[in-house]
């Protein structure tokens, strides 16, 4: 199954727009690559809409948020969503979802911003890697 998979991409070359934390940037471009994709890494909010529209796919990780990135990706997966282009959110660093605030209120329409991620997430260890969901663990 995963050959296949992996082979679809291969032959199609999708070009995937990424919006992503800095940490991570050139890992995600690279694995793109490895796969066969195409990376297009670009965060800035002037650009989101437009470099959305003509990529195959959307790619966004909120490790670290900033007043700089959080506008962009609300833009690009309106624009991916509009398009029906395949969006994969990266909630890695969800504790940061607070960064959020003053962004959430008339942005993301169909979705909600917690200003607890562990309303939505659970409680997460960050020493141990591993996620406990809610009722699990306190």
């Amino acid at each position: 199954m995963f050959e296949k998979m992996f082979e679809n991409v291969r032959q199609k070359s999708p070009l995937i727009h990424n919006i992503t934390n800095y940490v991570t940037v050139n890992d995600c471009a690279n694995m793109l690559l490895a796969c066969g994709g195409s990376p297009i890494m670009a965060d800035d909010p002037e650009d989101a809409v437009e470099i959305t529209a003509i990529c195959n796919g959307l790619n966004i990780n909120i490790g670290t948020l900033n007043q700089h990135t959080i506008p962009s990706m609300f833009a690009a997966g309106k624009r991916a969503s509009e398009l029906g282009r395949p969006v994969v959110l990266d909630p890695v660093g969800g504790w940061s979802l607070h960064a959020a605030d003053g962004h959430s209120s008339g942005t993301a329409e169909k979705g909600e911003v917690y200003r607890d991620p562990r309303q939505h997430f659970g409680d997460q260890d960050p020493g141990s890697g591993q996620r406990h969901y809610q009722g699990c663990r306190r």
